[in-house]
């Protein structure tokens, strides 16, 4: 036995043991095993592993599957006969054989191991899974099955491309073809925001609850937070600034941890462009100073939020729409420009939606040396700004008064600072 194999079936030992002290902590008296029994079932499913590919015998598995499975039954009609009818740690057993059987496959190991620890974390939050099930509200529920459908029926069935055929080969060729797939993504990725934020703040409060959403949806898109801060701000019955603080600290921390990650994925691509961290932390100091004020005080920060639906298709339908039209003008800039020039006004109009294209495609250019490492920066940090731009747009036109107005003065605060960093790059360095 090499040391692969032996430290394959430890993993294995180790996975059972994880999933056996989870059972064992909710074990009753005559209920099926405990963490020794599911140590030992891992094992099992490793063993028959390791004989399966040593002896190249294809009974082994069906034989030695088929004895854990006729233990388990017989454990569950004893178990049942003494008045204990749930079934939650035979699943869990015999789930437990097949993963210990995948890990001495170096292909399927990582898998094995992912889902153990997911399973582990489901079975550990059974109370609040069952809580949350039995409080689940109808509309609650309907609107959950809505979201499952356009995240997991229509997403996959769309085509990652659709070329019309209307323009002929040439330069106007690209302006046929559209990503039906990347566009329903973020009518996806909006409508899951504003799921998640209705669940956490229905779970963490008011207060908290809007700045976990703004953290985690700054990851991946500060703008899709900021629709759905503005969506929630037409819930709250005092429309007055101090009401619509916890939603406007929501956008605000998104949109430092926006500029955390743009500052990590340039860096990452290309160590060149070291300099554009001092006007990214400058942004990112003024915003987390901004956001601490807005928290300061949270005796003022009690919004009256009505929770009504946490499905809202509308506004992220809208968003998919302007990024279709965007991307459009966007190719049209591209076909039409004129060196430097058109290159700094597509990173304009490509940022009023998504910054990310932007910073790959400057970076691409500046490795081509089509663009030097000033214009470069500036092409970025223009297209921030008018991303900025944007989520000022949607917090005034979708959101209520208030929150509309607190959100785009300070978003223009940030776009004011950009203009000015990218004046002094301009005319001073």
């Amino acid at each position: 036995m090499n040391f692969n194999t032996l430290t394959n079936f430890i993993i294995s030992i180790s996975l059972g043991a994880l999933i056996g002290i989870e059972r064992q902590r909710g074990k009753k008296d005559n209920s099926f095993a405990g963490i020794r029994t599911f140590i030992l079932i891992s094992f099992f499913g490793s063993l028959t592993s390791f004989l399966y590919k040593e002896l190249n015998n294809i009974y082994i598995f069906p034989i030695i599957y088929f004895s854990i499975v006729s233990l388990i039954v017989s454990s569950y009609i004893i178990s049942a006969l003494k008045g204990y009818v749930g079934i939650t740690s035979e699943i869990s057993a015999l789930i437990i054989y097949f993963l210990g059987f995948l890990v001495m496959f170096d292909e399927y190991r990582k898998y094995a191991v992912i889902f153990t620890v997911l399973i582990t974390i489901l079975l550990s939050f059974k109370n609040i899974i069952h809580e949350f099930a039995e409080s689940a509200k109808e509309n609650e529920w309907n609107d959950t099955l809505k979201f499952a459908l356009i995240a997991f029926v229509i997403l996959p069935l769309l085509p990652q491309e659709i070329n019309f055929h209307i323009f002929p080969e040439g330069k106007f060729y690209n302006l046929n073809i559209i990503n039906p797939k990347e566009i329903w993504l973020l009518v996806v990725f909006v409508c899951a925001i504003g799921f998640l934020g209705y669940f956490l703040i229905k779970i963490f409060g008011k207060h908290k609850g809007p700045n976990i959403i703004g953290a985690l949806g700054g990851l991946v898109s500060s703008t899709a937070v900021t629709q759905s801060m503005a969506n929630f701000s037409k819930t709250i019955k005092n429309d007055k600034y101090n009401t619509h603080k916890p939603l406007v600290s929501s956008v605000i921390i998104a949109t430092v941890v926006s500029f955390i990650r743009f500052a990590i994925i340039i860096l990452t691509i290309n160590k060149d462009f070291l300099l554009i961290l001092i006007p990214l932390f400058i942004l990112i100091f003024f915003g987390i100073i901004i956001f601490f004020y807005l928290t300061r005080n949270k005796s003022n920060m009690i919004p009256n939020i009505k929770l009504k639906s946490p499905f809202k298709l509308g506004p992220a339908l809208f968003l998919g729409f302007m990024f279709l039209l965007l991307t459009f003008i966007s190719k049209l800039f591209y076909i039409f420009k004129i060196g430097k020039s058109g290159i700094l006004l597509t990173s304009i109009v490509t940022g009023f939606f998504e910054v990310d294209p932007v910073i790959l495609t400057i970076i691409s250019l500046y490795s081509m040396s089509f663009i030097n490492i000033n214009d470069s920066i500036c092409a970025i940090l223009l297209g921030i700004a008018s991303n900025q731009i944007t989520k000022s747009i949607i917090s005034l036109s979708t959101g209520s008064k208030s929150f509309g107005v607190l959100t785009s003065k300070i978003l223009m605060l940030f776009v004011t600072i950009i203009i000015l960093i990218v004046i002094s790059i301009k005319f001073i360095l």
